[in-house]
């Protein structure tokens, strides 16, 4: 029988505890937790040799806690304003340059966003607050920079592809850590199907998310991927949401994806991860290809990967094809005392076109 967390507040919540409980348990039974990962980037194999303790113990029994505040927390994945309120008018908020800039940082994130017309989506779309982020209350909107960066990629995927959305697409977000693209893919556009494939320890994170998001939602995890050899379309018809790792992405069956999307992850993995992901069959017959990713992945990841080797560059095939508006300054922290570092924001390339 299946251990059941402490912690639980309500019925729903005690289901999802359970739920999530389980899809450990299943990682673990078959040896997909903290291992099988694949070639990774140094700055990934560091990862994932850290934060699962945050999340599980060693007991195998899931961190409610640690849970409940993921985001707040920063597990896997950094956010800003991140580890503190920029909303409170306190003196430490007014004096500290650190969070000046970060406030500043947010606003200057969200003016872009506004630029690009996106600004009643995050009306629509407000930062949800699964996981209790720290985020910016500022004009009307509530948002973190990492929230504002996923509601632009609805924006453009809204803009070049909205038409053939409204259906019932299926649409594949790799590397997608704990679902913020996938959320907002089904808030817009009710009918798709969206699958989800990363670490088995960042899908943990995606069940909690996705089950706050949306309670009433069928999420299909490695249970159901265990009972099926491959997985169809008929497979996923009954479900909202279903969670791949990685370790089953060969799983998926030729033809089965729609819209085959990554943000930002294919830039920080080995070669050799970085091309198996773009020759399989499943990106191979997937119609669209939608991705926003580092020019150069160096030296921020240790992988020789630029936008030279993304399949990109068939004019027939191109629908959208930009830089990712890029906040243009460079900014300057303290390190210590008198000793400041510069800072610039790598740039991205964004694409979306036929395969």
């Amino acid at each position: 029988m299946a251990r059941r967390p402490s912690g639980a507040t309500s019925e729903h919540d005690a289901e999802l505890l359970q739920e999530i409980q389980q899809e450990v348990d299943g990682y673990r039974q078959l040896g997909l937790w903290s291992t099988n990962h694949g070639p990774l980037t140094p700055k990934w194999r560091r990862l994932l040799e850290r934060e699962p303790a945050r999340l599980v113990h060693e007991d195998g029994q899931l961190n409610v806690e640690s849970l409940r505040m993921f985001r707040r927390d920063q597990v896997f994945i950094p956010d800003m304003p991140g580890y503190f309120d920029p909303n409170q008018f306190t003196l430490r908020n007014i004096l500290d340059g650190a969070r000046r800039g970060i406030r500043r940082t947010l606003t200057e994130c969200l003016a872009i966003t506004e630029r690009e017309g996106r600004g009643e989506l995050l009306q629509r779309y407000p930062c949800h607050p699964a996981g209790q982020p720290r985020e910016l209350t500022y004009r009307g909107y509530r948002f973190t920079a990492r929230w504002l960066k996923h509601i632009s990629y609805l924006g453009l995927l809204k803009q070049h592809l909205g038409e053939p959305l409204n259906g019932q697409p299926v649409i594949l977000d790799l590397g997608s850590s704990y679902g913020i693209f996938p959320y907002l893919v089904k808030s817009e556009f009710p009918g798709a199907r969206v699958l989800l494939v990363d670490f088995p320890e960042q899908l943990i994170l995606a069940r909690y998310f996705l089950g706050c998001c949306f309670p009433q939602a069928r999420i299909a995890g490695i249970q159901e991927l265990e009972r099926h050899a491959t997985v169809t379309r008929a497979l996923i018809e009954p479900y909202a949401f279903l969670l791949v790792p990685v370790q089953r992405f060969r799983q998926l069956a030729a033809g089965l994806v729609d819209v085959f999307t990554n943000f930002a992850s294919l830039g920080e993995m080995s070669r050799e991860a970085f091309t198996a992901y773009l020759q399989s069959e499943v990106f191979r017959t997937a119609r669209y290809f939608f991705t926003v990713n580092r020019v150069q992945s160096a030296p921020d990841y240790d992988t020789d990967v630029t936008i030279l080797d993304y399949p990109i560059w068939d004019p027939d095939k191109r629908i959208h094809f930009g830089l990712w508006p890029a906040i243009p300054h460079t900014y300057e922290y303290r390190r210590a005392f008198f000793f400041y570092e510069k800072f610039t924001f790598p740039p991205y390339f964004e694409y979306l076109g036929r395969i």
